[in-house]
């Protein structure tokens, strides 16, 4: 199995049930076709860098990362699901290589540590 990410832009006025709402439909899909839900992380709401031709009302957007494992065609599920959803501004799947799970996972450790210093 290979590692994915995907970064979901979502519309800034979504409540947090229909945010993990969103999350809940990207895990059945990505489960679906046999791959492994890793983890999800919510980003927060972010200042747009431009205006999208589609949705130009929208100035902000809350950024989703989802972390997932499986095989190519649990990336063209997602993608079309993601087409389909109203409430998506933008998305973007990528596979992460060898060389960037390293690097995330060193700087995972450098920012863990440096939590457990703070306090």
């Amino acid at each position: 199995m290979r590692d994915y990410e995907a970064l979901v832009i979502l519309k800034p006025i979504l409540t947090e049930e229909q945010v993990a709402s969103f999350v809940a439909r990207a895990k059945k899909k990505i489960e679906s076709k046999n791959g492994e839900f890793v983890k999800v992380e919510n980003m927060g709401n972010r200042k747009l860098p431009f205006r999208m031709n589609k949705h130009k009302s929208e100035k902000d957007g809350l950024f989703i990362l989802i972390k997932f494992k499986g095989e190519g065609d649990i990336v063209f599920a997602l993608r079309d699901d993601f087409r389909i959803q109203e409430d998506i501004l933008r998305h973007l799947i990528s596979h992460v290589s060898e060389d960037q799970k390293v690097l995330i996972e060193e700087l995972e450790v450098e920012h863990v540590a440096e939590v457990k210093e703070a306090n």
